[in-house]
């Protein structure tokens, strides 16, 4: 098992696929584990960098990856922006958690730095 999953559903209402609410929550590099890949593979292409870490993303590749399976560009886009859209969310529900006062800024901080990537 591995932390670096997307999960989507097909709605099968006709309106298409959503990002699943809850898949996989734990952040990775907030746990000590020495893992400097951000996804267990590669979105499109090769991905692997001279250090042989798996590469990152952008809004393009997710955008890439969905229309290449038969996601509208449209939706597409829409997906990435609802969850954009949650970030608000996340930090409520962090806010509340467990962690402690730097882990939940460490999270948050991570949460920031990967939406300013879409």
């Amino acid at each position: 098992m591995h932390c670096k999953n997307f999960s989507l559903i097909d709605r099968k209402d006709g309106l298409g696929y959503v990002l699943s609410p809850a898949y996989d929550l734990l952040a990775v590099l907030l746990t000590g584990i020495d893992d400097t890949n951000e996804t267990a593979m590669t979105l499109s292409g090769p991905g692997v960098y001279d250090d042989e870490t798996i590469g990152g993303y952008d809004r393009d590749s997710f955008v890439s990856v969905m229309t290449e399976s038969g996601v509208d560009l449209r939706y597409a886009n829409t997906i990435i922006d609802s969850i954009i859209a949650c970030k608000d969310k996340w930090f409520e529900i962090i806010d509340i958690s467990f962690l402690d006062q730097k882990m939940k800024s460490r999270y948050m901080d991570l949460i920031n730095e990967r939406l300013g990537r879409l």
